[in-house]
């Protein structure tokens, strides 16, 4: 899969703040009052409760260790670390879950953990989450960050140009992952530095008896392209149904309000949680938000850096700041090639001044441009209030293959003007352009 697109405007937003509710403040707050329930109020609410569909941070920030857990995660704030979750230990050499060519990573699966369904969790059941995660492979979605390692980077997608399913796909991921006894090894096609910094995200178990029986892929080939690339997330079968073994079990999703409730999983395979119940809400504008927080109907909010002023001081709220955060913010992505058809924000869809065509960011000096229009200085002074690093490049600060001296776009008018000139055999500087760039409702900083 091709993403057919490029980051311009690249910085390292470093530092994040949650602001939080302090029950029996010495300011004189009402004791809070659902003292056993989180009630989160942030912007956006999700696409889907299903791993295998969702690539967006607000159905991630919901099920993702909340509802789902991967093989591995990260240790602490260590992005070359890792702890055992699902697995019972983090793959290495020394103790042989890393063969020796870096190729092959071998997981002990953990014993004893049940799933919300009260089934046990097993290695087949991780190798069924790892294919099903891979093999749906919807257009947009996040299939291609694990095809793209285990099958090699040249074939990021399980359908040919055509949009057809590569009848080979099933037995190349098959051969890749095997199972044998408790363990579960993944095969990639070259070594891959990166790949347990990708698994401990994107390596999530789902329960294959509770995804069959509700009348999910059965894994096999033969029923493969039945399932693969669906149209739209609701014809999903866990799209508002869950069946992990988090903390927590979805208990509702109410998508008219979207807000989303979880409750304590007291069969958890480390000790329950000591909250009874966790409530994420959407509320898109900022002012309700600060008002349910101060009132204390809400015990944490979503703020930007712009807006942290109007919170700080309110009496029993917490602001929580430097949190360090691994994330270029902001970017724009620009598609090489726009689909067209009945699409608002290409204007006329020709360059004539008020539109673009389809294929206008495939000129690089039409990206060069943009690169050099962006005040990466500017936005991290003003609208992350100082809170932020220049990156110089598309991998952050703190990541593995970080480079402090690489070289990046200097804010240049000249050069930008000099740039337009040449893209479209110059028709871009001779006529002009007009687009739309969209963001999230709510999201302050990628308005801004």
């Amino acid at each position: 899969m091709n993403l057919k697109r490029q980051l311009l405007g690249l910085l390292v937003f470093t530092l994040a703040i949650a602001l939080v509710g302090i029950p029996g403040s010495a300011q004189g707050q009402q004791p809070v009052k659902n003292p056993d329930t989180l009630i989160i109020q942030s912007i956006g609410d999700p696409e889907s409760l299903d791993p295998s569909w969702a690539y967006d941070t607000a159905s991630s920030a919901v099920f993702l260790w909340n509802i789902y857990e991967t093989l591995i995660f990260f240790n602490g704030g260590r992005t070359d670390q890792y702890v055992p979750m699902l697995a019972a230990e983090a793959p290495t050499i020394a103790n042989g879950g890393l063969s020796k060519d870096g190729r092959t990573y071998t997981f002990k699966v953990r014993q004893g953990v049940k799933f919300h369904d009260g089934s046990t969790m097993t290695a087949d059941d991780v190798k069924y989450s790892l294919m099903r995660f891979m093999l749906m492979d919807r257009d947009g979605g996040p299939s291609w960050i694990l095809l793209a390692p285990v099958l090699g980077f040249e074939n990021q997608a399980t359908r040919d140009d055509s949009g057809k399913l590569i009848p080979t796909i099933w037995d190349q991921v098959n051969r890749a992952i095997q199972v044998k006894g408790n363990t579960v090894s993944i095969t990639l096609k070259r070594p891959y530095g990166p790949f347990l910094n990708i698994l401990a995200q994107w390596s999530m178990v789902v329960s294959k008896r509770f995804v069959v029986q509700n009348g999910g892929w059965n894994g096999t080939k033969a029923t493969l392209a039945k399932y693969n690339n669906p149209e739209k997330p609701d014809v999903q079968e866990l799209f508002t149904k869950a069946s992990a073994n988090g903390p927590f079990k979805l208990e509702s999703w109410d998508r008219a309000t979207g807000t989303v409730s979880l409750v304590r999983n007291d069969s958890y395979w480390r000790a329950p949680a000591k909250l009874r119940r966790l409530v994420v809400q959407k509320v898109e504008e900022f002012g309700p938000r600060r008002l349910a927080l101060q009132n204390g109907d809400a015990d944490m909010i979503t703020v930007s850096r712009a807006d942290q002023p109007a919170v700080t001081g309110i009496p029993g709220v917490r602001i929580v700041d430097d949190l360090a955060e691994l994330v270029n913010s902001p970017a724009i992505f620009m598609n090489l090639n726009i689909a067209a058809e009945g699409n608002p924000d290409i204007g006329s869809g020709k360059l004539d001044g008020n539109g673009v065509p389809a294929n206008f960011f495939s000129d690089i000096h039409v990206r060069r441009a943009f690169a050099h229009l962006f005040d990466r200085e500017r936005w991290i002074r003003e609208a992350a209030r100082g809170k932020g690093r220049v990156a110089n490049g598309a991998i952050p600060a703190g990541m593995l293959g970080y480079n402090p001296k690489g070289k990046w776009y200097e804010v240049s008018t000249e050069r930008a003007i000099a740039e337009f000139k040449e893209a479209h055999g110059g028709q871009v500087w001779e006529r002009g352009f007009k687009f739309s760039i969209l963001f999230n409702t709510g999201n302050v900083g990628r308005q801004t």
